[in-house]
């Protein structure tokens, strides 16, 4: 018997017995019967309550999902209910995969092709936008995921680069926007009264010293790998060039830590604002609103989107 060609119309009625049957046997319980055109839904037995605790359920009909048939030659209707929480749940689920996967490729062609000088500032991307969707901890549960999925892929070396590099200061950056009370103008979760604002500036400083533990997160990492403190080799190089300037009076190696330190701080706080001001024009334009902006670049993102209407 071919299992791919369609039961002729004939034994359809039957076939659907059979599928009732069955169904009522196993707990389940339906409406709909023997139509030739449209589905058989089911409906578990209970489905007023959510995990049986006697909580009821959010529930919705879906146009898509409604199916019309006749039971016994008399018309009736079926439309099956949906769990909101549930059909969020999985939602969000697909987009962090779908997120995680697009962030991977993307790293995948930067360090190949030796370009992430360039597309650096898009990789945040993904999980900034994951948490302006669903809430921060959707966020951090992105840049995990992209973490697992690139300890496969590439090796734990990388994942743990990336995670250093560019996934910390993007999850805290898009805490600090919710904190901020950013969020899409659909999206009334996002718009709470009461919630603490933070300003631009002292997001942009936060993010900063993230990022600039990162980077040294990174060379610490590295130096694990190696077997070498990097740090000290680094302290020493640079003690024996101010050494050939200045060879009657050399800085303490401690010195030359701490300006090393405040360099790694500057360099961070100038990449994030270039990030924050690239992320924000992105954002803005995919419809997310009151995200923390100084005076002249609000005016100009506005002047930007009224124009586009």
């Amino acid at each position: 018997m071919d299992l791919m060609r369609p039961l002729p119309p004939r034994q359809r009625p039957a076939v659907a017995r059979a599928i009732l049957a069955i169904a009522s046997r196993r707990g389940w319980q339906t409406g709909v019967a023997f139509s030739q055109a449209a589905p058989i839904s089911f409906a578990r037995r209970g489905e007023g309550t959510h995990c049986g605790r006697g909580r009821p359920r959010a529930q919705a009909s879906s146009p898509d999902l409604d199916s019309n048939s006749v039971d016994d030659g008399n018309a009736a209707s079926s439309s099956p209910r949906v769990d909101l929480d549930e059909w969020a749940r999985v939602r969000g689920l697909v987009e962090r995969s779908m997120c995680a996967a697009c962030t991977s490729l993307l790293y995948l062609i930067c360090f190949t092709l030796r370009l992430e000088g360039y597309f650096g500032y898009v990789l945040p991307l993904p999980t900034v936008l994951m948490a302006m969707r669903h809430g921060s901890k959707s966020g951090w549960h992105t840049l995990g995921l992209t973490a697992l999925l690139q300890t496969v892929l590439f090796g734990p070396v990388k994942a743990a680069d990336f995670a250093l590099k560019h996934g910390l200061y993007s999850a805290a950056l898009a805490s600090c926007w919710l904190r901020a009370g950013a969020g899409s103008l659909k999206d009334a979760e996002c718009h709470q009264e009461g919630a603490p604002r933070m300003h631009w500036l002292s997001i942009v400083l936060l993010v900063a010293l993230v990022r600039g533990a990162g980077l040294i997160g990174t060379g610490l990492l590295y130096s694990w790998i190696l077997g070498d403190n990097l740090f000290s080799l680094l302290v020493f190089n640079v003690e024996n060039m101010l050494g050939q300037f200045f060879p009657t009076r050399q800085p303490h190696p401690a010195l030359i830590a701490s300006m090393l330190l405040i360099l790694t701080y500057i360099s961070s706080l100038l990449y994030v604002a270039l990030i924050y001001i690239v992320q924000a024009n992105i954002l803005s334009k995919c419809g997310v609103a009151r995200i923390p902006l100084p005076a002249y670049l609000k005016r100009s993102l506005d002047r930007t989107r009224t124009a586009s209407l």
